[in-house]
């Protein structure tokens, strides 16, 4: 492991036990800090409860793209006019079961600095527009297509 620097947490995959579980340890100033990472085995609803979700998801989400339909054109247009490239932002999630998806949102930073927009705080978005979005939420919305197509839920 690296120097880290003073107060800072590293993080070492020490020991995997079994499907996806692992123990990680990391230094902390003063002791050691360890957990055990499982997966769980809560796998949502299932059946007609697993039904009823996926269509109120569904309807809701449907409902709530026509209502933001507005702010959804407007925010796209911002973000095409405060910089070059693409509007939405994409990046890989792993959702139920261990699926892979794309995850969707409008783009709060310039092209060159997209790997930094999940790990920046609201305020250092340097696109006019993308303060704006990030504290209103609005560059969430586009996680509604998300929904959707069933790869997240409300």
């Amino acid at each position: 492991m690296a120097n880290a620097a003073e107060g800072a947490v590293q993080v070492q995959l020490v020991d995997v036990t079994g499907p996806g579980a692992a123990t990680i340890i990391g230094p902390v100033p003063g002791r050691i800090v360890s957990a055990s990472l499982a997966p769980t085995s809560h796998g949502g609803p299932e059946g007609w409860a697993a039904l009823a979700k996926r269509v109120l998801d569904v309807v809701v989400c449907l409902v709530l793209v026509l209502l933001v339909l507005p702010a959804l054109v407007v925010a796209g247009i911002g973000v095409k006019l405060s910089s070059p490239g693409p509007v939405l932002f994409k990046q890989t999630r792993v959702g139920r079961h261990g699926r892979h998806f794309t995850m969707l949102k409008f783009r709060t930073f310039p092209v060159e600095h997209v790997d930094a927009q999940q790990s920046l705080p609201v305020d250092a978005c340097p696109l006019r527009w993308g303060r704006l979005l990030r504290r209103t939420s609005i560059d969430e919305l586009p996680q509604l297509w998300n929904v959707v197509r069933g790869e997240m839920s409300l």
